[in-house]
């Protein structure tokens, strides 16, 4: 079944990608597949399905200063 898109263009914050299917908590017949970007859904949603392996969170890479000269 296809999912559906609730995107929202520049979302802030880091990239969410599914790495495990999983369907919707609130509609079981939308199914996320593996490599989809789920960043748009809200913080804890986030953290509960990062911490079930269900998706990755990139994390901001982090900036070091140029070498001093």
């Amino acid at each position: 079944m296809a999912k559906q898109d609730k995107k929202t263009e520049g979302a802030p914050g880091p990239k969410a990608t599914v790495i495990a299917e999983f369907r919707c908590i609130n509609n079981f017949d939308v199914v996320y597949e593996v490599g989809d970007d789920v960043s748009d859904f809200n913080a804890d949603r986030l953290a509960k399905l990062e911490a079930g392996g269900l998706i990755e969170i990139e994390k901001p890479a982090e900036q070091t200063p140029p070498p001093a000269q």
